[in-house]
């Protein structure tokens, strides 16, 4: 909204201002000694508004600046001083803390070779850290190091509007409005003191925009609007191939650089009549929106050492290490308390390369782009919106507004056709595997066990991403009643009394976000991802030694038809979308009660709903199957699994069974299925030996070990799988998020509003909202990226069904303005001089309260891959266990904590296998934060001139809101602490305002 001049000259000059000085520091920085953040912001302006003729044309103007030079305490996590010289440290099972020397780093490595000079060059470029306790391991091998990096912003912005009276009477007007940002902004810091800002951003968005209002009778109205927006972003980024280390923060950051601009044309006419007690309205609204986009996201390579994604999950070193430790202390029973970050320690020391990837892109014609070069692309999309809406005024108490929305998007598209489609839709593909399970068929031999792509879109006249929905009509109806009763009923409900009541559809944008994770992971053939060939251990993994990195696989030729090759290992995956997509819609619901109280207070009472269907959400259609019913013993692997698993928490462990393999009773799904497993590690049934393969080389990590056997080629080519390899793994790839119209959310709330306008001197608003949000996956499509909304068992999408990642049960925000009782009128110094008054008279004290409760959290196990590989596990609580205590306090480590003691990680196990976890089973911390502004406005001898003066204080009682909490129980050593604060510390803002 801008304003408009008028016939009298108008305008103000006002700034906004913010320094160190009078700003609190964050809670983790002063535990670590580190000084206050830098903040300096002006954010100044002015404006000017008047006639250009009189009564009939007029002009607003306005300009706005904002410089910071300001700081951001940030948290990275570096090497400890002694790991720096190939010292690794670790706890064990008998509370103490051991450590193995450089040489000794030889002896305990799998393959002999030992710790790389190259890599302890790279360690000792890390500077030292300043909060242990911020470590994954607590300040063993892995510190954390706060430091306050550099922030930059200059923003500017400038409006312009003119209106016109095109007649006499104003009944023809016309307005003109143009608006242009010119920003520049430190986008992702530094990554260490020292360095530049990761990744700046700059933005020349324009828009403009102009409405025609024409009043052609009395009782007929008509706007037209047209608006043209451009948004216009460019943002630098890192051109070098990354690499990344365990548990480490990267040395540099490896953000890339993109540009977008969006033109988008917007026709909107509305039209309003009004007879007798109807008033109608009725309208559209045309968009033509176009979405060129140049990206370096897919443009380089990645390398790195993770410990998710080695086989075996590293057990071959950290049973080295149990080994040698035992052996050198003589004690059989030690053993190390946190695995993990001894594996991501030695991993880095040896200069693990085990995880690398890259995108092969091509255009539609099948010519390559070189690595390092931008992917371009186009996108269009036309949206087209109707509605008529009458609102009838049945009689002076009872009012009635009921209409109907039309809306048709055409899907978006690729305006230079290097767009490309499934032969097959992806939900037929997916339909084959869930019945071929069912009948015991393995994937491999199904009738389109393979996904092949084909030039697709308008540009090259073939079916787009998804059809078009030509369905979305939406009813509304809302009543507002103000019943006029005497009597009892009368006191019942109230003098003024009103129910307002309404139920309304709504149907949601969807599409344009999406499109942008095709391209540039979901085009097989244009833009083609490429992995490690199969997974490796510290035993083969590739080592760097700091000069060359592993070869890419090749890029697979480009040719239309294209159908990927069969992949036999690594952890790829893309996305796609189902034919069938429709758009989204939501029912919303709501009933309010309101009346006056004495003492010139209103209070309103009422219900809110909003009842989501076939919301989006990301599918993995390439899950392993799961359910894969095995016709002999009419059994699922779910279920065959699930039995191992009980026998694990019954007590038996891997060791065991090794040594004795017939303690394990045979489960004949995995004798039927996997007989060549028989044998396999040690002598033993099939049963023993996948029981071995999943607890004890992969750490529970079943789809691993269902990976061994399926898809693993054995000397001759073949696999362990009684059918055939890839009878449970698909043939192309580990995963594919398909977006799918899988979703039914629900929001119900009660809410409580208690509100005093503001009289003598003093008002204030109450409201309290309690509320429940349900949904199986919270993310929305955008910003969902590849994998921010994926459902965790495909073959289950309910069993997510849980409380929503933001769901807050109690939330209570309050504002009050109180005008202190000084000055005329008042309780003190009523009667003081002019000039007295004009000092003490007229401020204004205001504040705005929010209390919420704790959000949602999931616990992960980390690494452990029981059902999907692209989720992995999620704990539940233990069975006979009790939750642990849990609320925002300090454990016994001194730390931040949702728990008292890092031991509550031992009530907690990991889900069992083809199932999902508890979803959102914790909550996190709650929030509490107040604003607080004194000011008052200064009358200057000149008419119509003032000045206004105001202090402002963001968190003003400097309240710590903690951040949520470390929740995987792969690193137990510090499960439930936290580590950053949510929302900053107490800084205080001053503002001048001259208006005229």
């Amino acid at each position: 909204m801008t304003k408009s001049g008028s016939n009298q000259w108008h305008g103000s000059l006002y700034e906004f201002h913010r320094n160190k000085s009078t700003a609190a520091n964050d809670w983790f920085s002063n535990r670590a000694g580190l000084k206050r953040e830098n903040l300096i912001r002006n954010q100044y302006g002015a404006s000017f508004g008047g006639r250009i003729i009189r009564d009939r044309a007029f002009f607003f103007l306005n300009w706005e600046d904002r410089k910071d030079r300001s700081a951001s305490a940030q948290l990275r996590t570096v090497p400890t001083e002694a790991y720096k010289q190939g010292i690794v440290q670790f706890r064990t099972n008998t509370g103490g803390i051991q450590s193995l020397t450089a040489a000794e780093a030889r002896l305990v490595d799998p393959s002999g070779i030992g710790i790389s000079p190259a890599m302890l060059n790279i360690l000792k470029a890390y500077p030292a850290g300043n909060d242990p306790q911020a470590g994954g391991d607590r300040g063993l091998n892995f510190s954390g190091f706060r430091f306050n990096a550099p922030l930059t912003r200059n923003d500017r912005a400038y409006v312009a509007k003119m209106d016109f009276n095109l007649d006499k009477q104003a009944k023809h007007t016309l307005m003109l409005r143009g608006t242009l940002a010119d920003n520049s902004r430190d986008q992702v810091l530094a990554q260490f003191p020292g360095q530049d800002a990761a990744a700046k951003n700059l933005d020349n968005s324009k828009g403009l925009s102009a409405r025609y209002t024409a009043v052609l009778s009395s009782n007929l109205v008509n706007v037209f609007s047209y608006g043209y927006t451009r948004l216009g972003i460019a943002q630098s980024g890192n051109g070098n191939p990354s690499l990344g280390f365990g548990g480490l923060s990267n040395l540099e950051n490896f953000t890339r650089g993109f540009g977008r601009f969006i033109p988008t044309s917007n026709f909107v006419n509305d039209t309003t009549w009004t007879k007798g007690k109807h008033s109608v309205q009725y309208g559209i609204n045309f968009r033509v929106i176009q979405n060129d986009r140049t990206s370096y996201a897919n443009s380089f390579a990645s390398y790195s050492f993770s410990r998710n994604t080695l086989r075996g999950l590293g057990a071959d070193l950290t049973d080295s290490v149990t080994a040698y430790i035992r052996q050198r202390s003589g004690t059989s029973t030690l053993a190390l308390s946190e695995a993990l970050q001894v594996t991501n320690s030695y991993g880095n020391l040896y200069g693990i390369v085990n995880q690398f990837s890259g995108t092969y892109n091509f255009g539609i014609d099948g010519k390559a782009v070189p690595l390092g070069q931008p992917i371009s692309r186009g996108f269009a999309a036309r949206e087209y919106d109707f509605y008529l809406q009458d609102t009838w005024k049945v009689r002076r108490d009872l009012t009635l507004t009921y209409g109907l929305r039309y809306s048709n998007t055409t899907p978006p598209w690729e305006v230079n056709g290097v767009q490309v489609v499934p032969t097959v839709p992806l939900e037929t593909y997916f339909a084959e595997r869930v019945g071929g399970s069912a009948l015991g068929i393995p994937g491999h031999a199904l009738p389109n066990a393979k996904i092949t792509y084909a030039p697709g879109g308008p540009g090259n006249k073939g079916p787009g991403w998804f059809g078009r929905d030509n369905n979305n009509f939406a009813p509304r109806m809302n009543i507002a009643w103000a019943p006029e009763f005497n009597g009892t009923a009368g006191k019942l409900f109230g003098k003024g009394s009103v129910i307002r009541a309404g139920a309304s559809m709504l149907y949601d944008r969807y599409g344009s976000d999406m499109i942008v994770n095709f391209d540039q992971s979901g085009s097989p053939g244009l833009a083609s991802s490429v992995t490690q060939l199969r997974n490796t251990n510290f035993s083969d993994s590739f080592r760097y030694a700091g000069a060359g990195l592993p070869a890419l696989p090749p890029a697979p030729a480009a040719s239309f038809p294209f159908t990927p090759a069969t992949i036999v290992g690594g952890f790829g995956s893309n996305t796609g979308v189902y034919s069938n997509l429709v758009a989204p819609y939501s029912v919303l619901l709501n009933m309010t009660y309101a009346r006056n109280l004495p003492g010139k207070l209103m209070v309103e009472v009422g219900y809110i709903g909003r009842l989501s269907r076939k919301g989006l959400v990301q599918q993995d259609i390439f899950q392993a199957l799961t359910e894969y019913k095995d016709q002999k013993s009419g059994t699922t692997w779910a279920q065959a699994a699930g039995i191992l698993r009980d026998r694990l928490e019954s007590g038996i462990t891997p060791a065991q069974v090794r040594a004795n393999p017939s303690i394990l009773p045979t489960v004949p799904f995995i004798e039927n299925m996997f007989p060549g497993a028989a044998n396999r590690t040690f002598p033993g049934s099939a049963t023993a030996n996948y029981f071995f393969t999943t607890y004890g080389t992969y750490a529970g990590s079943d789809l691993d070990a269902l990976n061994d056997m399926d898809r693993e080629r054995l000397p001759n080519g073949s696999c362990i799988s009684a059918t055939g390899c890839n009878t449970f793994f698909p043939l192309q790839n580990a995963g594919m998020r398909a977006w799918v119209n899988a979703a039914n959310a629900s929001y119900h709330g009660g809410q409580l509003v208690l509100r005093r306008p503001v009289t003598n001197g003093f008002g204030f608003d109450f409201n309290y909202t309690l509320s429940h949000s349900f949904d199986i996956v919270s993310a929305a499509e955008s910003g969902a990226g590849n994998g921010g909304a994926i459902i965790q068992n495909s073959f289950n999408p309910k069993a997510s069904y849980a409380s929503s990642d933001f769901d807050i049960r109690h939330n209570i925000t309050t504002n009050f303005v109180v005008e202190l009782p000084f000055g005329k009128g008042k309780s003190f110094l009523n009667s003081g001089p002019g000039w007295v008054n004009q000092f003490i008279g007229g401020w204004q004290i205001t504040a705005l309260s929010r209390y919420r409760t704790a959000l949602p959290l999931n616990i992960s196990t980390g690494g452990i891959y029981p059902t999907n590989y692209l989720s992995s596990s999620i704990a539940i609580l233990k069975p006979g266990a009790s939750f642990p205590d849990s609320g925002t306090g300090f454990d016994q480590n001194g730390n931040p904590s949702i728990f008292r003691n890092t031991n509550a990680a031992q009530a907690f196990i990991g889900q069992y296998p083809g199932r999902v976890g508890t979803r959102n089973i914790l909550r996190g911390a709650p929030l509490f934060n107040t604003d607080m502004s004194l000011g008052k406005y200064f009358q200057l001898p000149f008419e119509g001139h003032r000045i206004q003066v105001r202090a402002e204080a963001f968190n003003a009682f400097n309240t710590v809101n903690w951040g949520d909490p470390t929740r995987t129980l792969a690193n137990p050593g510090n499960f439930g602490q936290i580590t950053a604060t949510n929302g900053g510390p107490r800084v205080i803002q001053f503002a001048l305002r001259y208006e005229f």
